[in-house]
């Protein structure tokens, strides 16, 4: 019975080593905690990182939307201005003349924005003269031109 019993006794020895092999110890836990200090200090760096880099877009997207803003204000478009002309800064600065005719037009380029009787895009040098432009749109009309 004493050797039946030693035997047993053996089985649950080995049995609760192999169990205990599994079981976490202090010293894991240990290592673990530190790992997770770790993370939550790199997790902190990198939402101050993403907080900034947010901050720093917008500020670029507010500068891209006010260099977009300024560089369209000396922008007119001209439409009905007839595909047959080669010439589209002559062409345009001869109707625009219509409207300004003693002052300066000032036009930097022409660009059709399409094929055919597509509309034109007027890069004016200064954009002052833009509002007299509008103001005397009507001197145009016959033309068939719009702006």
């Amino acid at each position: 019975m004493d050797e039946m019993f030693a035997k047993i006794m053996r089985g649950f020895s080995k049995l609760l080593e192999d169990s205990l092999k599994e079981v976490a110890r202090k010293s894991d836990l240990s290592i673990l905690n530190n790992l997770l200090k770790k993370i939550a200090v790199e997790n902190e760096l990198l939402r101050d990182n993403v907080a900034r880099l947010k901050e720093e877009n917008a500020d670029l997207r507010q500068q891209l939307e006010e260099v977009d803003r300024r560089s369209r204000k000396n922008n007119l478009i001209i439409k009905g201005l007839p595909s047959g002309k080669e010439n589209l800064l002559q062409a345009s600065t001869e109707i625009l003349r219509q409207a300004v005719a003693e002052q300066d037009i000032g036009i930097e380029r022409a660009t059709r924005l399409g094929h055919g009787d597509a509309p034109v895009l007027i890069e004016m040098r200064d954009s002052r003269v833009i509002p007299e432009i509008l103001k005397n749109v009507g001197k145009i009309v016959k033309t068939g031109v719009t702006i």
